[in-house]
């Protein structure tokens, strides 16, 4: 019972003795070259999330909550990995975070390291506080670690006093967490970009997939849950020839951006209808439709001997949002209520996130296919 009550005992003095204020503190404006130490010798608490559950477009969101959380707990972030499209802890391989986006700007907010370094700097690396910050369906995802979702312990101020050196966060979504600085949060957001390697990536696949360096137009199209998948290629060509005021065989040359993909392993998890034999034959002819009317596609730069290739789901991805951001004209179905958006596409963050990064640009993007 001994160590029950000195538990009981530290928490109460923690709460009593470790105001508010100085957590509200670290709310305000990030804090520049290293975060300050909270232990001794140097030793900080760390943050590690070893399992993340958001799509892919969702991530620089759920990264820019958990670098404001570690900001505000002045502690050290433990640097992820994608695999298979989905981030997780690197301790079964998988591409680091850092080869995806680019984490030098990021340091200002809070030090990210591999595991082992940051596990370096906390005080007592074997003491550990899990928590399960699930939100939605199923439940069963949390197992055994107790889910802490809509309880005040998912406060930042509760997170910031527990007793453990390491906070291990298990099936980590946005918007679990309360009490994040709004103003970091954004700040953040803003800084967080691609990896340079993936710029000079691109420019490469540029190259190889013949688009123009004068600029090149873009349609995205997520055909996830809508099988039609010939008559909305032809709804495309159409809208092409709309936008360029040409038509036939003379359309210039387009890039389609599409979830439509046949290899298994950069194959998104939502298009399982595609291993299918009637939507695997529509979905083929949709895209030959399109290849014989000037489009490609990212994939047809793979099977050339100086292409790069993608490590993962995510990096192929990533190379789709880049191409779409450089685009001189891009046409997408986001928030769009009019045919033939609402027959042909899947209208989510994956459409809203190149939006807000053709924004950043000050370039005009089509929200609905003209």
């Amino acid at each position: 019972y001994l160590s029950i009550y000195l538990s009981i005992y530290l928490s109460i003095y923690l709460s009593i003795y470790l105001p508010p204020a100085e957590i509200r503190q670290l709310s305000s404006s990030p804090q520049h070259g290293r975060p300050p130490t909270c232990g001794p010798g140097g030793k900080r608490m760390v943050v590690n999330v070893v399992s993340w559950d958001e799509g892919l477009s969702s991530h620089r969101i759920a990264i820019a909550e958990i670098l404001t959380l570690s900001h505000m707990l002045r502690a050290v972030l433990v640097e992820p990995c994608y695999m298979h499209g989905k981030l997780g802890s690197c301790s079964k391989g998988g591409v680091r975070l850092g080869t995806v986006y680019n984490l030098q700007p990021l340091q200002r907010w809070a030090r990210i390291l591999p595991e082992k370094e940051a596990m370096d700097a906390a005080s007592h690396p074997g003491i550990i506080e899990r928590v399960c910050l699930h939100a939605g369906h199923p439940q069963h995802l949390c197992g055994n670690v107790t889910r802490i979702t809509g309880t005040p312990r998912a406060h930042v101020t509760a997170l910031g006093h527990t007793l453990a050196p390491v906070l291990e966060v298990h099936w980590f979504r946005r918007n679990t967490i309360k009490g994040l600085s709004s103003g970091v949060q954004g700040e953040i957001l803003n800084a967080l970009d691609f990896a340079p390697e993936q710029y000079h990536k691109v420019q490469r696949l540029t190259n190889l997939l013949g688009l123009p360096p004068q600029g090149y137009v873009v349609y995205h199209w997520r055909s996830e849950l809508h099988s039609s998948y010939e008559m909305c290629a032809k709804f495309i060509l159409k809208s092409h020839a709309k936008l360029t005021r040409k038509g036939g065989a003379a359309l210039p040359r387009a890039l389609l951006v599409s979830d439509i993909q046949f290899d298994d392993k950069l194959r998104w998890s939502g298009m399982k209808s595609l291993l299918t034999n009637s939507s695997h034959a529509a979905a083929s002819r949709a895209l030959e439709l399109l290849y014989a009317h000037n489009f490609t596609k990212l994939d047809l730069a793979y099977k050339k001997a100086a292409a790069p290739v993608p490590r993962d789901l995510a990096e192929a991805s990533v190379w789709d949002l880049i191409l779409a951001q450089q685009a001189r004209e891009l046409a997408t179905c986001s928030s769009c209520g009019v045919e033939p958006c609402l027959s042909c596409a899947w209208q989510g963050h994956y459409a809203d996130f190149i939006v807000k990064l053709r924004a950043r640009r000050a370039v005009h993007t089509f929200k609905c296919w003209p």
